[in-house]
């Protein structure tokens, strides 16, 4: 799949979906296919969630014939979720300041995979917040997805694409979403507009709430969703919690007809009144914390996403209560959207859980992306590696094959260069005797002797055909197989004397020239290593670099066809290291270049 389009997997609760998106000029974004499956377990019961997240992510895989590379959306309530504020600092010193106060917040750090992500400063203080997931859930997570047929290569947080999506939409729409309000009635007279958003995802376990103004974005999680009306309208009739779940889809989404006076609809009347109370009062605790750590205002609009935002009433409740104008997220606004895509998202309300989809495709087009990846670092290069299996082993196979080119190009210059040899060294001798000229003998030989080193020098190096093979596997086995983590990008062979460097001297001299001396070879091998105990993604102390690239010079300085650093009449010896400076986060490189003996008497 090409770089502008993304397949993204949104693993909720209760659902599972499957986006294709792609970039489209003008900065927007199509979504291309989209598939939805329900989850089929008991939604009480949290062990079962991870089995039927996966046969259901399966059969839309199979069915729809889809693989490849996909950005996986973790829900945020499986998720431990920590905010931490930091003094500024500068930019490089940024992230070690992180790594430390992480260290301290996130108990058994050891035992968690996890990302930051700076979400606001004022100038004086970094806010920002921490997603951590145990290992070994994360571990059977993202192995649970790599068996359907996907290939994880980022794991999000959801929590963090509300935001996402807003910008894009907000971006697109020329800033309609953060469009001033009336100002708030608990504010007082006088008070201004507020520009500032509230993002309300009510989802089946919890509810994200993300603050977007000016200055950046705030989130919070509420554990409060629409299993917990369930669950309630479950306690209160005695029913099973799966009837329950049935009974209050069917009864909501009117697809069944109930009696007025039947008791399950009063019940679920009344507990739909009691749920949307209960989150006004959450919503407006967090509001008050909110204003009271940020120094912000109160949000001037609420806009409402996920499917339990559906609850009739719900939005003209919050409304009520919190006394801001509630709305709908309508983010699809930002996209292009095939047609049968649109007839997907449109079949029960499926649009409404795709505002994570659509943050974490928005990466495609937007400048600065927000985002986190929690994929295990052991996993994480485990597909790293895989990624790099075809280049290594294509590198192995030239590797072992670059020799027979050259060797054949020598095999066949060989035949010609000694039947010229035969010829030259003919017509030398006849045209010695004829010619009785002092200055057209000296120029004839000078032409002569100029063939002949060119024919010394090529039919040495032809000679050296079949010690090539035995270079490369030597040199593949101690870097390769003696060094931990270490491979070859690139080799290169410098000639000391170039021929056409031979003629020129030859013309401009007008005299004979010797074939040359024969001069030791600098051969150019370029190679990148993995870091023992860094992760991939990591930063690192360059020490470690230093130490990993000494140990690769010394293995290499063992190498049978190297010139001794002891050798009396050479000036150039051993092996040279020299900084690449091509460095990325933990797959530094160094060249370094081989001076090899000319006979090659290995």
């Amino acid at each position: 799949m090409s770089s502008d389009t993304s397949i993204i997997v949104n693993c909720g609760a209760t659902h599972v979906s499957l986006s294709v998106f792609s970039a489209v000029k003008g900065g927007q974004l199509r979504l291309e296919r989209c598939f939805v499956e329900s989850l089929v377990y008991d939604y009480s019961d949290e062990d079962q969630w991870l089995g039927a997240l996966a046969q259901s992510l399966r059969l839309i895989v199979s069915k729809n014939k889809l693989s490849g590379p996909a950005r996986i959306i973790v829900p945020g309530y499986r998720l431990l979720t920590k905010s931490i504020k930091l003094t500024q600092v500068l930019p490089e010193h940024q992230e070690g300041a992180i790594w430390r106060e992480a260290s301290k917040q996130l108990p058994d750090a050891h035992e968690l995979t996890w990302g930051s992500q700076v979400v606001a400063s004022d100038g004086y203080d970094t806010h920002v917040v921490l997603f951590a997931h145990k290992i070994s859930e994360a571990t059977r997570f993202t192995e649970a997805v790599c068996s359907t047929g996907v290939k994880p290569v980022v794991v999000e947080a959801a929590t963090l694409l509300d935001y996402q999506a807003f910008r894009l939409a907000n971006e697109l729409s020329g800033g309609a979403f953060l469009a001033k309000t009336a100002p708030l009635a608990d504010e007082g007279e006088g008070s201004t507009a507020s520009n500032e958003v509230l993002l309300v995802n009510i989802g089946a376990r919890s509810t994200n709430l993300t603050f977007v103004s000016d200055g950046g974005f705030s989130i919070q999680n509420i554990n409060l969703g629409g299993n917990q009306l369930t669950q309630a309208f479950a306690d209160n009739t005695g029913t099973p919690f799966r009837d329950a779940e049935r009974q209050k889809i069917e009864y909501f989404s009117n697809s069944s007809l109930f009696d007025s006076a039947d008791p399950i609809v009063l019940q679920l009347r009344s507990q739909a009144q009691n749920f949307t109370k209960r989150l006004a009062q959450e919503i407006s605790r967090r509001i008050i914390n909110y204003k009271r750590a940020s120094q912000n205002r109160a949000p001037g609009r609420i806009l409402l996403t996920g499917r339990g935002s559906l609850l009739p009433g719900l939005r003209e409740g919050l409304a009520d209560s919190l006394k801001i104008p509630t709305d709908f997220f309508q983010f699809t606004s930002a996209l292009q959207i095939r047609a049968d895509a649109q007839a997907t998202l449109r079949q029960n309300a499926n649009g409404f859980q795709f505002s994570e989809a659509v943050g974490e495709a928005a990466s495609l087009v937007l400048k600065n992306p927000v985002g986190v990846n929690l994929i295990p670092v052991e996993i994480r290069e485990r597909i790293e590696f895989s990624k790099r299996k075809p280049f290594l082993l294509f590198a192995a196979i030239l590797a072992a094959l670059a020799p027979l080119p050259v060797a054949g190009h020598f095999w066949m210059q060989n035949g010609k260069l000694e039947k010229a040899e035969r010829v030259l060294k003919g017509r030398y001798d006849d045209y010695k005797a004829i010619l009785s000229g002092k200055d057209g003998v000296l120029d004839y030989k000078r032409r002569t002797d100029e063939l002949l080193g060119r024919v010394e020098e090529m039919t040495a190096v032809a000679r050296l055909k079949t010690s090539w093979f035995d270079v490369l596997r030597e040199l593949q086995k101690v870097v390769i197989q003696d060094t931990n983590n270490a491979w070859i990008e690139a080799v290169w062979l410098e000639r000391p004397v170039p021929l056409k460097q031979l003629a020129t001297v030859a013309s401009a001299n007008r005299r004979p020239v010797p074939p040359p001396k024969p001069a030791p070879l600098k051969l150019n091998v370029k190679i990148r290593v993995l870091l023992d105990d860094v992760a991939p993604a990591a930063t690192y102390d360059n020490v470690k670099e230093t130490e990993k690239f000494r140990y690769v010079l010394q293995r290499l300085e063992t190498l049978s066809f190297i010139v001794p650093e002891d050798a009396k009449d050479e000036k150039d010896k051993g092996v040279k290291a020299i900084p690449t400076n091509e460095q990325s986060v933990n797959l530094p490189t160094c060249r370094f270049v081989l001076t090899i003996n000319p006979d090659l008497s290995l």
